[in-house]
């Protein structure tokens, strides 16, 4: 197919990386289909993965699950054999 951007270079269909935000999260699908024109470089994502991603998502916030982060502390291990000395 035709690249609509230059009209004259022909679409790739590549993978590349989908990066969304999404209810103050980031979504990060790794391998997402996608064309590319081998001309300019113009790259326009799969309308079909679009549509299914957005239907999705779309489930996924009428549910609203609670992801919430849980809280991390950093554990702390005393230990008697290391000490940090400085030797000058």
């Amino acid at each position: 197919m035709k690249c609509q951007h230059c009209r004259i270079g022909h679409y790739q269909s590549i993978q590349v990386p989908y990066i969304q935000w999404h209810n103050g999260r980031i979504l990060v699908m790794p391998h997402a289909p996608a064309s590319s024109c081998d001309v300019c470089g113009y790259m326009e994502y799969d309308a079909a993965f679009i549509y299914k991603l957005d239907y999705l998502l779309d489930k996924l916030s009428e549910q609203s699950p609670n992801l919430a982060p849980k809280q991390a502390h950093p554990i702390f291990i005393k230990s008697a054999q290391w000490s940090p000395t400085r030797r000058s």
